[in-house]
C-alpha cells in the first residue's frame, strides 16, 4: 500500500494499486480534474480527506473503490467502467444537487443502495438496477433537459426512474430506448410536475392475472408539485416495449403468447382493460431483440401490462325482456290502465 498527502491541488490522480492507498496526515489536498480508481481501495475518512473541485470527475473501475465520501464542491461527474458489476459507493454524492453527470459503462452495470439524483446528463451502455432486493427499492431521479443516452440495446433502468423535466409535444424517454411518454399539450399534462416509471424485466405484473401477460412489469405514477399522485385529467401517447426473441429464452419475455394480439393494458376495477388506441405491435427489432408499440390517449397512472384479453370480463350489448309486462311482442300496460303506476314525484318512475 502507499500513502498520499498534501495541501495543494492535484489535477489528476490515478490509483492503480491492488493493496490500496491511504490518505494520511489530515489530507487536505484537492482534485482539480479527475480521480481515476483502477485497482484497490482509496482509504480516506472524516479526518483524512480530500476535496473534488467543481466540475471534476470520478472514474471508478470494477475492482476499485473509495472508502469515504470526498468533500464535494458544487458539481461532480461520476463514471463507471470495467468488466464486472458494481454497487455504488461514497463516490456518489448524497446531496441531490451535486451529481451533474452519470455514465455507466461497466459490464453488468451498477446497483443502487440508496436514492440517486442526476442533474444534467445520463449515459447508459449497461443497466442501472434500483431494486437490489425485494425489501430494498430505491429511486433514480433525473432532472436533465435531454433524454438519457442509451448507447447499447441492452441498457435499461431496471426499477424506478423519475423524470422532472416534462416538455410537451416531445418524446420523453424513460427506462430504455423504446419506452417513452409524449404529452400533446399543456392541458394533457394537467397538474403533473414529475413522472415515475417502474419497469422490471423478466417480472410479471403484480395484480391478479398478471402471470398470463408478457413477462414485464410496468407501473406509472405522475406526481403534482406536492409529490401527490395525479390520476385524472391527464393523457399521453405511451411508447412501450419488451424483449422478444424466438430463439433466446434467456432474453425473451413474450412467452409464446400470440404476438399479433398483444396490447397495452391497464388494471382497472379488478380486471385488465385493453387501451382503446393501442397499436398492433407489427414490428420488432430482430437484431436487438425488442418488440415495441404505442398507445394514444392513455392516462399514464397505475399498473400496466402487455397482454391480450383473457375474457375474465365481458361487455355485452343486450336486450332485456321483463317477464311480467311483456305480452305478444309488446309491453303490456295493465298497470297503467288500472291507474296503478304513480304519476306524482317522488314515486313516479322513472324519476
Amino acid at each position: 500500500s502507499q500513502d498520499i498527502q498534501g495541501k495543494g491541488i492535484f489535477m489528476r490522480i490515478d490509483m492503480d494499486n491492488p493493496h490500496g492507498v491511504d490518505v494520511v496526515n489530515g489530507g487536505g489536498f484537492r482534485v482539480g480534474s479527475s480521480l481515476v480508481l483502477s485497482r484497490g481501495v482509496l482509504r480516506n475518512d472524516s479526518l483524512n480527506n480530500f476535496k473534488m473541485e467543481n466540475g471534476s470527475t470520478i472514474r471508478r473501475m470494477s475492482g476499485a473503490s473509495v472508502a469515504y465520501a470526498p468533500i464535494f464542491d458544487s458539481t461532480v461527474n461520476v463514471q463507471y467502467a470495467g468488466g464486472a458489476p458494481m454497487v455504488i459507493g461514497p463516490e456518489i454524492p448524497t446531496d441531490t444537487s451535486v451529481l451533474s453527470s452519470l455514465s455507466v459503462d461497466n459490464l453488468g452495470g451498477i446497483t443502487l443502495n440508496r436514492n440517486v439524483t442526476v442533474n444534467k446528463t445520463l449515459q447508459l451502455s449497461e443497466n442501472i438496477n434500483t431494486e437490489p432486493s425485494k425489501d430494498e427499492k430505491f429511486m433514480l431521479t433525473y432532472h436533465g433537459r435531454t433524454n438519457p443516452e442509451f448507447s447499447s440495446y441492452n441498457a435499461e433502468v431496471v426499477g424506478s426512474f423519475k423524470r422532472t423535466y416534462l416538455p410537451v409535444a416531445q418524446r420523453i424517454f424513460f427506462n430504455n430506448s423504446y419506452t417513452f411518454l409524449e404529452f400533446p399539450s399543456e392541458e394533457a399534462l394537467g397538474k403533473t410536475k414529475s413522472m415515475t416509471l417502474r419497469v422490471k424485466r423478466k417480472t410479471f405484473p403484480e395484480s391478479p392475472g398478471g402471470n398470463d401477460k408478457v413477462h414485464r412489469m410496468i407501473q406509472m405514477t405522475p406526481l403534482d408539485e406536492n409529490n401527490v399522485p395525479v390520476s385524472t385529467q391527464i393523457f399521453a401517447t405511451i411508447g412501450y416495449a419488451w424483449r422478444h426473441s424466438d430463439i433466446d429464452t434467456a432474453v425473451d419475455e413474450t412467452r409464446s403468447l400470440s404476438f399479433k394480439d398483444l396490447r397495452l393494458q391497464r388494471y382497472i376495477d379488478n380486471g385488465w382493460l385493453d387501451m382503446k388506441y393501442a397499436v398492433v405491435p407489427a414490428k420488432w427489432d430482430t437484431t436487438y431483440r425488442w418488440a415495441y408499440s404505442t398507445a394514444d390517449s392513455v392516462t399514464p397512472f397505475g399498473e400496466f401490462a402487455i397482454g391480450f384479453d383473457d375474457f375474465s370480463r365481458m361487455i355485452l350489448a343486450t336486450r332485456i325482456f321483463l317477464e311480467g309486462p311483456y305480452r305478444n311482442g309488446n309491453m303490456a300496460a295493465d298497470l297503467a290502465t288500472k291507474s296503478l303506476v304513480p304519476s306524482v314525484p317522488p314515486n313516479i318512475c322513472p324519476y
